[in-house]
């Protein structure tokens, strides 16, 4: 995802489950593939909410490899959030618990739009980060469009960009319109929903 733009990768961590390990289980494995896989799955997150007990370290085995990584999970102070993040090609264990439960959340992680972008490309099950009929501008073109004594004769309108945008370089295209800030990005999302709605 995003190859021509890397520039503008975030990770985001979706879909939880909550994992319950009671006192006194035996060692639990979680096996690869236990979490639902996305397209843009990059890893997982495993988080353990602040909770006082004993045991219940983590084992993180690479399918591939057979490589392991050991996390300590116990938890004495209430202050602390222990996590791992992994490649999705991985199982987990998690050893007995004593004291108390051990509380989980397993997260996908997925490459996509990084936080802050007002423009994105329309991912299923997602609505746009930024309504272009919010902006105060947006009224105000679409007023100034639906009056009949408009341009009558028809023509083209410019607007001169507020920030300056490197132009020439040749990854410029490809970083278009997502690179555009402040005006310029209100100006592109409210013109480009009118344009959509006028069809």
């Amino acid at each position: 995802m995003l190859k021509c733009r890397p520039e503008h990768r975030g990770v985001r961590a979706s879909a939880p489950i909550l994992l319950v390990v009671p006192e006194s289980t035996d060692k639990v494995n979680i096996p690869f593939g236990y979490h639902p896989k996305t397209p843009n799955s990059l890893g997982k997150l495993l988080i353990c909410l602040p909770r006082t007990h004993q045991g219940g370290k983590w084992e993180i085995i690479e399918r591939h490899t057979e490589a392991s990584t050991t996390f300590e999970c116990t938890s004495s102070n209430l202050n602390h959030i222990q996590w791992a993040a992994c490649f999705g090609s991985c199982q987990y264990s998690i050893y007995t618990v004593q004291g108390s439960h051990q509380l989980i959340f397993l997260y996908n992680l997925e490459v996509s739009e990084r936080v802050g972008c007002l423009l994105r490309r329309p991912e299923p099950g997602q609505g746009l980060l930024a309504m272009p009929s919010c902006f105060p501008l947006y009224a105000s073109i679409k007023h100034m469009l639906q009056n009949p004594g408009f341009m009558k004769e028809g023509g083209k309108l410019g607007f001169y960009c507020r920030y300056p945008y490197l132009h020439t370089k040749p990854k410029t295209q490809n970083l278009m319109p997502y690179e555009l800030k402040g005006i310029d990005i209100i100006l592109s999302i409210a013109s480009f929903a009118l344009v959509v709605l006028k069809r």
